[in-house]
Formats: structure tokens, C-alpha cells, sequence
């Protein structure tokens, strides 16, 4: 039968996700460049399956796995870790994004003689953080619950400083017209929007959940992320934060009891273990077929390519020290290889290097091209580079446990 391959591939991809996901936590070895690999094997390598054979499946499910994703995240941050990360965030996001794009530009156009608008198109197109990577990555790793907040919201931040930005330069390019505070002010509202849209839908199902509990059934909140979501979209506003504040009120439901709660009726609160235990099981079902979808999406480049964008990665890394350095209060000495590691790419780039060869800019293919190649090595580094790191974190636990016997 022809569906009966599919169908046992389909299983062994989830079992080999569960297999790998058991080995990321206890061993820390890094399941997304495994996913990854599987990914490059069965697509590009062997040419099993091509993104042309998934149509528009494919950008649609990579959508749908960021938004749970976030959502996902957003149901473990507490308010009061939140409040004390979030000028962190701030910093961190801006000043990371603003070095990314100077850098990738400048090397873009040097090496390849591009103009001053392409060279920045790309390093707009390159210049944040993926959420759909780091959640999954750094819910595992064994840092501080302010360092994986910080690191939540500041690959949610830079989807938006990329999508503003590369919108915005498109247009100059069509219309020869660019104003900056205009590009201030879209990004400035698409918060504002996603924020209030994100806040309002949380607020509305905490108070209304009972009501529904009935008739709802497990996929129900995540159905009604996806339409917050295209609805947030569709008004402009950041639908990746939306999703994220959405997750934040269902997990901080508790503390609107002081606000909302009516005293014959009995105390809002928080969401069950169980189902926070479900939507991290969808969430892990979900990071499994992505990270396999980012490998079969790879464009196959020369040796030339290849080496670019694997140093423009190296670099990268280097200089976001400084931006580490310079964003976090107080500096945390353990966390902070963790946080110089955390600047995969992912869903953002690989939509807008899309977006870019629709407007067939010159070296529109190009770009398209070594943004993938970023994709790749820069969640190969995150991956490694936060494996070495936990390593050497547990070895240095063991040898002071080694060293301090127990009394």
C-alpha cells in the first residue's frame, strides 16, 4: 500500500523524538541536531521528500508549532520573574538584533558587493532569535528561571524587530521612501496590540473556562491560540506575543482572583498539572517534526556559502558577549555561556528570506539561501555550545560534591 511506509516512518519519527527528548534531559545531548541530521538524510541527502511536496502544509505547521510553543512557555513564567527579566529582555533583544544586522550586512556586502539595502535586508532577514529553538532548549538546562524568562521573551522580541525592519526596507527599496520613525512606531503598536490582544483572550478564558469545561475538549485552548494568533495578525500586531501573554495569564490565573473573583463563586486558578503536562507533550510532539522539517528545507549551497555563513555564526557568537555583558543585571557567571549561545534562527528568517524573493530584489536568491545556511549552524552552535556548557556544569557539581562529603 502506498501510505503504509509513510505511516511506520511516521511512528518511528515520533518514538526516535521521545527517545531523543529522554537523552536531552538526562544526558544533555542535543536532540535538535539529531532532528536536524534526520531531517538533511531524508531530504536534501537522499531526496526522499522535498518542502515543494509538503505545499503550503509545511509553512503552516512551522507556524502552528511556534505559536504553541510559545503559548507553552508562557504558562511557565511567573509575573514576578517576569517583571525583574524584562529589562534584560529589552537590552538584550535590541542591542543583540542591532549587532546582528550591522555585522551580517557589512559582511554581506563586502564579500558579495552588494548594495547598502540588500546587505541590510539580509541582516534584518538573520538578525533574531527563534523561539520555536530556544524554549525547547533552554526549558532543559539547568539555569536560573530569570535566564530562560529572559531568554523566552528575547527571541519573542526580535521576530519583531526582523519583520518591521525587512517590511520596512522592502519598501524603501520599491519606493525609494523610508521613515524611521514611522518604523518605530509599527513596531511600538505591534506590541501594543499583541500585548492588549494576548492579555484580553487570557483574561476572557480564565473567567469564561468553567463555563465551557463541559464541551471542552484537549485541543480546545490550543485551537483558540492559533485563532488569536491569525486574529492578532490580521490587526497588525505580533501574533508570536499574543500567543506568549495568552500563556502567561492562564499561568498566572491565580492572581486575578483579586480583581475578578465573585464571592459565591469558587476561586479562579491556575492551570492543572495535567494539563500543563499535555500541552508540553504536544509541545515536544510538535518541536520533533519541526526541527526534522528546518533539515529537508535546506538549500543545497557551494563550499563557499557553506564557510560564510558557518564564520558569520562564529562571529556572531563572539560578539554577542558584549551585548551579554551589557544587558544582564546582575551578571550571572553560570548562565551566562547559556545566553551567548541562545541566537539560533529559525521561523522568522526563513519566512522573510521567502517574503524577500517574492519582491525579486537583486540577490534575492541568494539571500534566501544563506539565511538557511544560518538557520542550520546557528541552532548547530546553540545546541553544542549549550551541551558543552551543561557538561561542564555537572562535572563541577560532582567534583564539589566529591570534595564536600555529606555529613
Amino acid at each position: 500500500m502506498i501510505t503504509t511506509i509513510p505511516i511506520i516512518g511516521f511512528g518511528l519519527l515520533v518514538l526516535i523524538g521521545n527517545l531523543l527528548k529522554k537523552a536531552f534531559v538526562t544526558k544533555k545531548i542535543p536532540d535538535v541536531i539529531i532532528l536536524i541530521g534526520i531531517g538533511i538524510l531524508i531530504g536534501p541527502v537522499l531526496g526522499f521528500i522535498a518542502p515543494e511536496d509538503l505545499g503550503i502544509v509545511g509553512p503552516v505547521f512551522a507556524t502552528a508549532t511556534l505559536v504553541i510553543l510559545l503559548f507553552d512557555g508562557g504558562i511557565a513564567l511567573q509575573v514576578r520573574v517576569i517583571m525583574g527579566a524584562l529589562r534584560n529582555a529589552i537590552l538584550l533583544s535590541f542591542s543583540t538584533f542591532l549587532m546582528t544586522v550591522i555585522i551580517a550586512a557589512g559582511l554581506f556586502m563586502a564579500i558579495f558587493g552588494v548594495d547598502q539595502i540588500t546587505g541590510l535586508i539580509f541582516g534584518c532577514v538573520i538578525g533574531g532569535s527563534s523561539s520555536a529553538v530556544v524554549i525547547p532548549l533552554v526549558r532543559e538546562l539547568s539555569v536560573s528561571e530569570s535566564t530562560k524568562t529572559t531568554l523566552m521573551i528575547e527571541s519573542a522580541l526580535t521576530d519583531v524587530y526582523c519583520i518591521v525592519s525587512v517590511l520596512s526596507l522592502l519598501e524603501l527599496y520599491q519606493s525609494a521612501v523610508f521613515d524611521v520613525p514611522l518604523v518605530f512606531l509599527q513596531i511600538g503598536s505591534s506590541f501594543f496590540v499583541a500585548i492588549g490582544a494576548g492579555s484580553v483572550a487570557g483574561i476572557l478564558w480564565v473567567l469564561f473556562r468553567e463555563k465551557v469545561r463541559p464541551v471542552e475538549s484537549i485541543f480546545t485552548v490550543p485551537a483558540v491560540v492559533c485563532i488569536l494568533y491569525g486574529m492578532t495578525e490580521l490587526m497588525n500586531g505580533s501574533g508570536a506575543i499574543a500567543a506568549l501573554f495568552f500563556g502567561i495569564i492562564l499561568g498566572n490565573a491565580n492572581l486575578l482572583n483579586a480583581i475578578f473573583r465573585e464571592k459565591e463563586k469558587p476561586p479562579l486558578k491556575n492551570l492543572s498539572a495535567g494539563e500543563v503536562a499535555l500541552f508540553n507533550q504536544i509541545s515536544d510532539l510538535l518541536k520533533t517534526f519541526y526541527f526534522i522539517f528546518v533539515g529537508i528545507s535546506l538549500r543545497m549551497a557551494t563550499p563557499f556559502f557553506v564557510a560564510f555563513c558557518a564564520l558569520l555564526v562564529v562571529i556572531l557568537h563572539v560578539f554577542r558577549i558584549p551585548c551579554v555583558i551589557g544587558s544582564i543585571f546582575p551578571p550571572n557567571s553560570e548562565d551566562r555561556w547559556i545566553v551567548v549561545a541562545m541566537i539560533p534562527k529559525g521561523l522568522a528568517a526563513a519566512v522573510l528570506a521567502s517574503i524577500v524573493v517574492l519582491y525579486d530584489i537583486p540577490h534575492a536568491e541568494l539571500i534566501e539561501t544563506l539565511a538557511y545556511l544560518v538557520i542550520i549552524f546557528s541552532i548547530f552552535s546553540a545546541s553544542v555550545i549549550a551541551f558543552v556548557s551543561e557538561r561542564k556544569r555537572k562535572k563541577t557539581e560532582e567534583d564539589i560534591e566529591i570534595a564536600v562529603p555529606s555529613v
